[in-house]
């Protein structure tokens, strides 16, 4: 268990404290001495520390050979290099009429099912509007027409 310092313990702790910051600040008032606490650095006990310098300068380039890389005879002569590009291009054009004909099939899918929401939303409009009393004036009867409840009535109707 530690006892907290006194105050006065404290005082002269902040005391102590406030005369070396103002040492400081007279220090670092002068140029010189900023100066040679730039270039000055004291230096740390070796503590039986070993330093190693690591070598990270880039590799020197070889002088390589330009002919070197070629020495092995390309693998398709100009007539298979030919076929090959023939046959990339049919896959290519193969895959776009693909993607097209699914785009299509798709977009077919999407306008059935707007079609089939439309007619539900317009069923629900006709539903709603008949119960609300949005039914055309020529379509309404006295049979339609009910009194509203005493708890809504007013109270002062003359």
């Amino acid at each position: 268990m530690t006892i907290p310092p006194s105050r006065a313990e404290l005082a002269e702790l902040f005391r102590e404290d406030d005369r070396h910051q103002a040492e400081h600040r007279q220090f670092m008032a002068s140029p010189e001495a900023r100066a040679r606490a730039l270039l000055v650095r004291k230096s740390e006990p070796d503590h039986g520390l070993t330093y190693r310098t690591t070598n990270n300068a880039p590799l020197s380039v070889l002088a390589v050979d330009s002919g070197a890389f070629h020495e092995e005879p390309d693998p398709f002569d100009d007539a298979q290099l030919d076929v090959l590009a023939s046959v990339i291009n049919e896959l290519r054009k193969e895959f776009e009429q693909h993607t097209k004909i699914h785009a299509v099939q798709t977009l077919g899918d999407h306008e059935q099912m707007i079609a089939q929401l439309t007619g539900k939303v317009d069923t629900l409009i006709a539903l709603l509007g008949q119960k609300s009393g949005n039914v055309p004036m020529g379509t309404k009867r006295e049979s339609d027409v009910i009194d509203l409840p005493s708890f809504i009535r007013r109270r002062n109707a003359a």
